[in-house]
């Protein structure tokens, strides 16, 4: 059959005969003709639907370019094409061909389809039967998908499972296709998966017990045994030690490439990424252009694939550091630090039985004064230089067999700042388990000569630590745990605080890794501070209004002059009726734009008022919607320019940033006839 109409404009006649001729063709040869794979560019054979349907998708979507055996449309495999070249030169004896077609020569298309597409569409095609004789609402592999998710969902065993399909069998009329047992459920689907190998493996990770190693019995790196080990020290052989489950990745990444939404996805990198400089993708970053770069034959093909490693917290043998496999680099001992490496400055303490490393001040800038306060840190003036990180070159040549690249090691923050988070609050408020604060602690801190004064004393059962700055009393603890009990934020800004916090046992638990961000940077500085005395977090806030160094008294003299204005006009002007006078503008009439016009004339008097709305991904609520919920949506954000003067004599005032913040009380929605804004009325406050 003539295919070319395939590769010509759609709105052709060419295409609309040979469409039709196709049309023709699979409806003679379908099972069900309600039931007939779509091979339009969206569906591409995996949606089902009768004449119609297909007419419709085909024409609007385009149709499969790549798509040469009509194997489902009653045409024959490559398979069984190179079959009927070997035995015979006709092809009377296979009936589901419409005509006298030559099938024993071969396009250079039919070569490109690769065994694994054969095997799918051989499993489409198996699951396309009606799940019993005359059924039309579902098939055999609708049926197995549905009941698989249903025992993903609700933890269903094999037996559960296995008793569900055999109840189904003898329910359903006699010839259905609802497998007998799990076993052949998942058989029937293995099609859908891939395959994968188990090698053995060295149980110290030296080797893997292939290719030449296939037959050893001991790792010749090791001489550790492939076997297990019995009690009695005999080995226990076909037992293995270790095993690794290897997942081939090229038959996947075809897979991946036979639906078009992966596929555009895939290659989504080099057609729809915003190119503007901007670190926004991995293909932005300097390792990524260094690909293309050093391999162009590589990155010119948007279809080549790059692989990352993703190591987070995934490994499975404690004993073993994954990190440190892969990387090359030891992560834990003396030289743990990455970046150190062979420089890390550790020290042991005493007490406490842990390394530490203090000695980064190192990385500060030369005359940084952190350097000189020795009484602050650990006693000692820092003068030495930042160390060098290791490059990716030096990185990689600790690991044999990898490429050059320019990557480093990358340290995991969120993380960091979680283990932060838990040690700072499980400090603060005491919580046992917790807290970094001990005996052993004080201890070390006085072997050091860091606040002796803080040395443990005596006691008749225990030893009493005397009170640090970082002590909190009971009743402080319980106004911090009130103040993050009270706290609402934003819809879709963190988990809901109210039940991470145990007023009662005061202390906060069940922190995800993004709670712990938002708390260590927004709400722990308000916590905080309501128990600390007024004049000390209020100076905070007039060291922020200090934007010139020189004259940081007139700054604030300033900015409190500002503050002293905004509250005026809160509690007297807006209180009070006011009449707006305005200037005459005088313009020529053609020079009016038609907005203007349009204000001009005036808005509808009938103002219809919200609660909440939603614009630009952000919602919008009332203080009093805002009352009842458990989010906060109310409150609004200002920066305002305003002149700053150092005194009356400065005569180069600088324009500076001001932050005002406010929350929504009422929102309005202004007709204009021609077109609306909304409005609302904010208190701020500086």
């Amino acid at each position: 059959m003539d295919k070319t109409w395939m590769k010509v404009d759609r709105r052709s006649l060419q295409f609309d005969l040979g469409f039709n001729q196709f049309l023709k063709v699979a409806l003679d040869n379908a099972r069900n003709p309600n039931n007939i794979p779509c091979p339009c560019l969206k569906c591409c054979n995996n949606r089902f639907g009768n004449i119609q349907f297909i007419k419709d998708h085909v024409y609007f979507n385009g149709i499969m370019q790549n798509y040469a055996s009509w194997k489902w449309r009653g045409e024959c495999s490559y398979a069984a094409r190179h079959c009927l070249s070997e035995g015979s030169e006709t092809v009377e004896q296979i009936p589901d061909l419409g005509g006298n077609e030559d099938v024993g020569v071969l396009s250079d298309e039919d070569h490109e389809i690769s065994p694994d597409s054969n095997e799918f569409m051989q499993f489409v095609e198996d699951g396309d039967k009606p799940l019993y004789p005359g059924c039309t609402k579902s098939t055999k592999m609708n049926g197995l998908v549905q009941t698989f998710n249903l025992k993903a969902k609700h933890g269903l065993s094999d037996s559960c499972y296995t008793y569900i399909l055999i109840l189904f069998h003898t329910l359903l009329p006699d010839g259905n296709e609802v497998p007998g047992s799990v076993n052949l459920a998942k058989k029937t689907l293995s099609a859908l998966g891939m395959k994968y190998e188990k090698i053995d493996a060295c149980p110290n990770d030296c080797i893997l017990y292939r290719d030449l190693n296939v037959d050893a019995k001991k790792c010749p790196s090791c001489n550790a045994s492939r076997w297990k080990l019995a009690k009695d020290g005999s080995e226990k052989v076909g037992v293995l030690t270790k095993t690794l489950w290897y997942f081939p990745l090229i038959p996947r990444f075809r897979r991946m490439f036979q639906s078009t939404v992966s596929a555009k996805e895939l290659t989504w990198h080099a057609r729809g990424r915003k190119k503007d400089g901007m670190m926004r993708h991995s293909a932005d970053s300097p390792t990524w252009k260094m690909v293309d770069t050093n391999w162009p034959d590589f990155g010119i093909e948007p279809k080549n694939l790059r692989l990352a490693l993703s190591l987070d917290r995934f490994n499975p043998y404690g004993a073993v550091s994954t990190y440190g496999n892969l990387s090359g680099c030891v992560v834990k001992g003396y030289n743990a630090c990455p970046i150190c490496v062979d420089q890390t400055k550790p020290y042991r303490l005493k007490h406490s039985k842990k390394l530490v490393f203090l000695r980064n001040r190192r990385q500060l800038p030369r005359h940084h004064p952190y350097r000189k306060q020795a009484s602050a840190f650990d006693n000692t003036v820092e003068k030495d230089d930042a160390s060098t990180p290791l490059t990716g070159e030096e990185t990689f040549a600790r690991v044999q067999g990898m490429p050059k690249a320019s990557v480093r090691q990358n340290l995991d923050v969120m993380h960091i700042e979680k283990n932060c988070c838990d040690a700072i609050l499980g400090t603060l408020l005491n919580i046992p388990g917790k807290t970094k604060d001990g005996v052993a602690a004080r201890l070390d801190m006085v072997d050091m000569g860091i606040h002796t004064n803080l040395k443990p004393t005596a006691g008749v059962k225990r030893d009493k630590l005397p009170l640090a700055s970082w002590n909190l009393f009971v009743d402080e603890r319980k106004i911090v745990c009130n103040s993050f009990f009270h706290m609402k934020g934003p819809s879709r800004f963190s988990s809901n605080i109210r039940n991470l916090v145990s007023v009662n046992d005061l202390k906060l638990g069940n922190l995800k890794s993004h709670d712990c961000y938002v708390i260590m940077q927004l709400l722990l500085p308000v916590a905080i501070r309501s128990v600390l005395e007024k004049p000390v977090w209020y100076m905070k806030v007039f060291k922020g209004m200090v934007h010139n160094r020189t004259f940081p008294e007139g700054c604030i003299a300033e900015c409190y002059i500002v503050e002293e204005a905004v509250e005026f006009l809160e509690e007297h002007m807006l209180l009070e009726d006011a009449t707006t006078v305005a200037n005459e503008i005088r313009i020529a009439d053609n020079e009016v734009p038609e907005t203007i016009r349009w204000l001009a004339g005036g808005p509808n008097k009938e103002v219809p008022t919200f609660r909440g709305y939603h614009v630009n991904g952000v919602d919008f609520n009332t203080m009093e919607r805002d009352s009842k919920r458990s989010v906060q949506n109310s409150g609004v954000f200002l920066v305002v320019d305003a002149m700053q003067v150092g005194s009356a004599k400065d005569k180069r005032p600088t324009t500076v940033d001001m932050d005002f913040y406010g929350r929504i009380q009422q929102i309005w929605e202004v007709d204009y006839y021609k077109f609306r804004i909304k409005d609302e009325t904010v208190y701020f406050s500086n």
